[in-house]
């Protein structure tokens, strides 16, 4: 357990390299010892350190390992977390059906489970995959299912970046009004959570929602 913990202390402080190290000790270990359930949790932080490093390839293959072990394990909650970070990997490394697909069964495992807070998550990332796959009324959908479910759980910053998504994407369709009004919302979000990066970046979508408004 040691491993696994440094390991993502390591992450937190964006040394993935040693991070990897770690975690890949780590899953070996519990490999031999036949802690399977334990492997697949180390598994899963090897998957988002490798993320992290931009090793997509290899995530891609840490996180599928991860959910076949949780779901041969019976832990449906966390083979649905799993999937959904591989969402992400798969995502990163443009396979976005893969994604979709990866995504749309995540949200579906954490809403049976009534983890809120994963599915809204779930569903952010679902939004971010249709988006890049050019599907953006289902993205839409998407990000507006995420954003209650998000406020509910009082993750602010996760409801401030699914309503930039969101504003990205109704602006896409031309929905000028209500891409307006998600960027604003974002930014106050942003603003009040100590966010200025973010903040900066929804204002910025914001002004050119508006001038796009004024040019209709």
């Amino acid at each position: 357990h040691a491993l696994n913990n440094m390991g993502g202390a390591l992450q937190e402080l964006s040394r993935f390299d040693e991070a990897i190290t770690a975690h890949e000790t780590a899953a070996s270990a519990y490999q031999r010892a036949g802690d399977r359930h334990a492997e697949g949790a180390a598994l899963n932080n090897l998957g988002i350190a490798l993320k992290g490093a931009c090793r997509f390839s290899e995530a891609i293959t840490a996180h599928e390992e991860a959910a076949a072990i949780y779901r041969e394990a019976g832990d449906r909650h966390a083979e649905g977390t799993a999937l959904n970070n591989l969402g992400i990997a798969l995502k990163r490394a443009g396979r976005l059906d893969q994604a979709i697909a990866a995504c749309q069964e995540a949200v579906a495992i954490l809403r049976e489970f009534g983890d809120r807070h994963g599915e809204g998550n779930a569903l952010n990332n679902l939004g971010g995959a249709l988006q890049e796959s050019g599907r953006s009324e289902e993205a839409i959908s998407a990000y507006q299912d995420a954003v209650p479910i998000l406020r509910e759980t009082g993750d602010q910053c996760a409801v401030g970046v699914a309503l930039n998504n969101l504003g990205g994407n109704l602006r896409e369709v031309r929905r000028l009004d209500e891409a307006t009004a998600a960027y604003e919302a974002a930014a106050v979000i942003f603003s009040e959570a100590g966010e200025p990066r973010r903040e900066k970046i929804a204002l910025e979508n914001l002004e050119e929602a508006r001038i796009a408004r004024l040019v209709l």
